[in-house]
């Protein structure tokens, strides 16, 4: 599967083999930045605050306000440890 964000809010499974999408999550989040982790299997997002899906149910797992506008995010490869830079 192939996973993508190409709208505000919208997370988009697609299979590759039959080049055709396969599932949509409507996400509670309008955010202007947004990073996979390294596995593929949380999603980050951030605006004014930050929250993290678990990609295969679209479900947010975690979330906290920012203390200015969220301009970078990075997952560390391997671990559990995202990174986030602002304005």
């Amino acid at each position: 599967s192939l996973w993508s964000i190409e709208e505000p809010g919208v997370l988009r499974q697609w299979s590759l083999a039959a080049r055709k999408q396969v599932g949509q999550f409507a996400l509670d989040e309008l955010a202007t930045t947004w990073a996979f982790n390294w596995a593929g299997r949380l999603l980050a997002s951030g605006s004014d605050d930050v929250a993290v899906w678990e990609v295969s149910s679209g479900q947010q797992v975690a979330g906290w306000k920012s203390r200015a506008w969220v301009t970078a995010l990075a997952f560390q490869p391997g671990h559990a440890v995202l990174a986030v830079g602002q304005d």
